[in-house]
């Protein structure tokens, strides 16, 4: 069931790129394995590195910076935005909705992350929902 599962999961999409149209991505599902205990770790990974940078280090690094030279509240808004932009446009190689979703859902999981203040469930979130996508690809 399992090679006949993966050998399904061989078929290439073809998607152009909104900002960059004359370029093709060819998207592809692991096809053994091995690339898909690859794929995993490769997903556990970018998202733990992701949610370091962006949802914690950037964001609360800069607002330190800031506070420590204003107090102007809209500074620390600005910071967030920044933050928000440079996740996004990490994913632009994927196409404009790619960096709409990468947008919206840097958007909810630093909403999270300030409200409870823990990093691994959030991350644990964006692994899956990474892992959900390829599957779902």
């Amino acid at each position: 069931f399992m090679e006949r599962f993966i050998n399904f999961q061989e078929d290439k999409i073809k998607s152009k790129r909104l900002f960059f149209p004359s370029e093709e991505i060819l998207v592809s599902k692991p096809n053994s394995l091995i690339s898909w205990i690859f794929s995993i770790l490769t997903f556990f990974f970018s998202a733990f590195y992701e949610e370091i940078i962006y949802r914690f280090f950037l964001p609360e690094s800069a607002i330190l910076f800031i506070q420590k030279k204003s107090k102007a509240k809209w500074l620390i808004i600005v910071c967030e935005i920044l933050v928000a932009l440079l996740f996004s446009l990490a994913h632009l190689y994927l196409g404009f909705f790619a960096l709409l979703n990468a947008l919206i859902a840097h958007i909810i999981l630093r909403l999270l992350y300030k409200k409870y203040g823990l990093i691994i469930p959030i991350f644990l979130a964006h692994f899956c929902y990474n892992i959900m996508s390829l599957i779902l690809l």
